[in-house]
């Protein structure tokens, strides 16, 4: 058998695994064992004072850009927070919130960018939505969870549009990539568990099968349950992880594999009347007897790629890939406390009180699911909900590159080809018929193919101290849309549209002194507007003919510029850099208060500019021990610079010139301090969130006086303690103890928050509670 052979027979052996039985995985990896040494490096603590910088900042890059290193990852805390995205607060410009636990309503600002407005890759790999651009929590998918800190290894971050061959789809804030989990040389094994507040359990194993003959593996479960601390969201979330790499041709070339399959079910949290909060304690979520959201979502990745030394100067790697996210959602709301003079406030998914179904009482379409007849009560026969959102994508990536002694000239391509099958259905119990031209609002089937194509080089000179980096990328999309017979839609119909863009960039940096350096780039970029973009197609002219008319949003355009400084001396190294982000046709997404249905517009133009700051000392041997810190500020400004009126677009609404955007705090800070000594390392990390502006919760414009406009600062920090003991029992050879303590103050703060109106016609804000002070014990043994 090959060694190509061997290599994709295992991988098809990792499937078959994963569908026989879910198992369930870690999020903790040990460094390289070695019984000659008399310390033990264990999960990237290395007891002996080396350690990995927590931040890496490249000195002589073109763009903003910087890195989470190993040692940060493999040793976050194990709390119901601490996901993939909200490991990103530590860097500058970005503030990331899960409402529940694992990730479940989890809400990112990137610049003041939202998720579907940056990129995010996987080694490389698109993971933003191909229909409605988000990586998590797109298109209401709640609980869409793929990469857990199981998966990864560490992550770059490229701010602003940056160069075509990191950037993706989407990347107008910039872009995050994930750097896959990678088998080591040796073999190894871990097994451990977690316990903690919230009545938060979780497991975990690994095995790293080391070389052999070239191959290797590495195996990887996590399991985590919590009870959550907002009253009823329970939640459960598996996630495995399969890496493999098969070196040949003396080193030269290279097969690789990974594969992560991740599900996840739980109640959503939902928004709560401020007021209620107030009343009733900061767990307090409606009673089930009145709403629930019950949320399951299954996601896979996998990633074949091969990669080759041509000649001395040559290399090339590609990747095919392929996912799929099914994701399902029951809700129900009790029509007895729906908003009314006795119950003031919205209630989630509450019912409309229109028998849309039926000619005459909504559209007149022939439909014939008449919910009065069926369960007594309109009200009573649209008591449940469902949605569901099923999306597969398959792809290649490739890329040549050409070493040459005053140039790296990069060129490659992406396309991929992805399916959505979307759907909504309402009925007067959980077990509901889901019948087109029945009982549904939607049923919708959606093409999109995506495809780029770029070229870049970095040319250096003066001793490498010169770096001009010129690209260009082409990107195009084609996409159609088919709608079934449902109330939204009245005849069923199909539309499509083509849109392209090219788009360039160009970065450069200068050593002028030794361990000094400067660099300015500029970058156009654009997206392409969401599925949503779509709805609006099927209508009725005025002599009451269904009609179909073009997709009238158009892409959100943006010219990105930058400047910064950086500095190194020694173990510091400082980063400074000034952006500005002029956009055109922002984009603007209202939700209909029954169904759930999002509607785009474009809302004008806008300016997002900002200052950002970075310092890492690796202070090295101080008093006791060795100490290392960083220190973060970014001052973010997001503003309308055109007054636009939304009614033209069925959004309802303005927006005015010098008006802030939403959800995006004006200031953010964050600070950490690692201490390792004798086999101990404690970490403390704070962050600072400012003043946030709210938007009205359906209409998506920026709330105004006299109504509530903000959500307040807070201040949290966390605090992580590790002891590893080495030991030699039973084949362990380290056992790790942790305790980590997240908010550790107890800090009072809203996750997200919007603005509505009671019954009365009085505004109010429904807000969403962050998690409060948790405590989490962990042991895990390494053999």
């Amino acid at each position: 058998m090959t060694r190509g052979t061997l290599m994709m027979t295992t991988l098809a052996g990792a499937f078959l695994f994963t569908s026989g039985a879910l198992a369930q995985t870690s999020n903790s990896d040990p460094a390289a064992q070695s019984k000659k040494h008399s310390a033990v490096a264990v999960e990237t603590v290395i007891v002996t004072g080396e350690h990995e910088k927590l931040d890496k900042i490249p000195l002589k890059a073109a763009f903003t850009q910087s890195t989470i290193s190993k040692e940060i990852i493999r040793n976050a805390s194990p709390g119901v927070t601490t996901t993939v995205q909200t490991l990103l607060n530590q860097e500058p410009s970005i503030t990331a919130v899960t409402s529940g636990p694992s990730g479940m309503r989890t809400d990112i600002k990137f610049r003041a960018f939202n998720d579907g407005q940056f990129g995010e890759t996987f080694d490389g790999v698109p993971l933003n939505d191909a229909f409605n651009a988000g990586a998590t929590n797109q298109a209401s998918n709640r609980n869409n969870v793929l990469l857990t800190l199981n998966s990864i290894d560490g992550v770059d971050v490229y701010r602003g549009i940056n160069n075509p061959a990191v950037n993706t789809y989407n990347s107008l804030g910039g872009t995050i990539n994930f750097q896959p989990r990678q088998p080591g040389e040796n073999f190894g094994a871990n097994v451990g568990a977690t316990y903690g507040s919230f009545n938060t359990f979780g497991w975990h194993g690994t095995v790293n099968t080391g070389d052999i003959g070239g191959l290797r593996q590495i195996v990887s479960f996590d399991h985590t349950d919590s009870k959550g601390w907002l009253q009823n969201t329970p939640d459960h979330n598996n996630n495995l992880y399969y890496g493999a790499q098969d070196s040949f041709d003396g080193g030269n070339s290279q097969l690789y594999a990974y594969f992560i399959y991740n599900t996840n079910q739980g109640y959503s949290p939902h928004t709560a009347p401020v007021a209620l909060i107030a009343q009733y304690g900061r767990s307090y979520q409606w009673p089930t007897s009145w709403a629930y959201s019950f949320n399951d979502d299954t996601n896979f990745l996998t990633v074949v790629g091969y990669k080759t030394k041509i000649s001395d100067i040559v290399s090339y790697d590609g990747k095919f890939y392929g996912g799929m996210n099914d994701y399902k959602r029951t809700s129900y709301s009790n029509p007895a406390e729906r908003q009314s003079g006795t119950q003031p406030y919205y209630l989630p998914n509450q019912s409309t009180g229109y028998a849309w179904w039926i000619p005459g009482n909504g559209y007149p379409i022939p439909m014939n699911y008449d919910p009065a007849a069926q369960f007594g009560s309109v009200h009573d026969g649209t008591d449940y909900h469902f949605y569901g959102y099923q999306s597969t994508t398959i792809g290649y990536k490739g890329t040549v590159t050409v070493d040459l002694p005053h140039n790296m000239i990069a060129a490659g391509g992406d396309i991929s080809s992805s399916y959505l099958h979307s759907r909504e259905y309402w009925y007067g119990a959980a077990k509901m018929p889901m019948t087109v031209g029945y009982n549904d609002a939607w049923d919708e089937s959606d093409d999109r193919l995506l495809a780029s194509a770029y070229v870049q080089d970095d040319i250096h000179f003066w001793d490498d101290r010169v770096h001009i980096t010129p690209g260009v990328k082409y990107i195009y999309a084609h996409t159609t849309d088919s709608d079934s017979l449902g109330f939204y839609y009245a005849a069923p119909g199909t539309v499509s549209a083509d849109e392209h863009f090219v788009s360039p960039t160009v970065g450069a940096s200068v050593e002028f002194l030794p361990g000094a350096a400067a660099y300015a780039s500029f970058g156009q970029n654009v997206k392409f507007p969401d599925i949503s973009a779509f709805y609006n197609a099927f209508q009725q002219d005025a002599n009451g003919n269904y009609v179909t008319v073009p997709v009238t949003v158009k892409p959100e355009y943006v010219n990105d510029y930058e400047v910064g400084l950086r500095y190194k001396r020694g173990g510091f190294l400082g980063s400074i850099n000034f952006y500005q982000e002029n956009f055109e046709n922002t984009f603007v997404t209202s939700t209909d208060p029954s169904s759930g249905l999002t509607k785009t517009g474009n809302a004008g133009a806008s300016r997002y500019r900002g200052v950002e700051l970075q310092l890492n000392d690796d202070f090295g041997q101080v008093v006791l021990g060795d100490w290392n810190g960083y220190f973060n500020y970014a001052h973010n400004e997001a503003e309308y610079t055109a007054t636009a009126n939304l009614a033209d677009t069925g959004l309802g609404g303005t927006v005015t010139k010098g008006q802030n955007l939403t959800d995006v705090p004006h200031d953010l800070v964050t600070a950490g301090l690692v201490w390792n000594w004798n086999n101990w390392r404690v970490n403390a990390d704070g962050q600072y969130v400012g003043t946030r502006y709210m938007a009205y919760g359906f209409a998506g414009t920026p709330a105004v006086a006299p109504d509530p406009t903000t959500l307040p600062s807070y201040f949290l920090v966390n605090l992580g303690i590790v002891k590893v003991v080495p030991v030699d029992f039973a084949g362990a050879n380290a056992v790790k103890f942790s305790l980590n303590i997240d908010n550790l103050l107890d800090r009072h703060y809203y996750a997200r928050g919007y603005v509505d109106f009671d019954n009365s016609g009085a505004s109010y804000t429904r807000a969403l509670e962050g998690a409060g002070r948790a405590i989490y014990g962990g042991v895990s043994f390494y053999f």
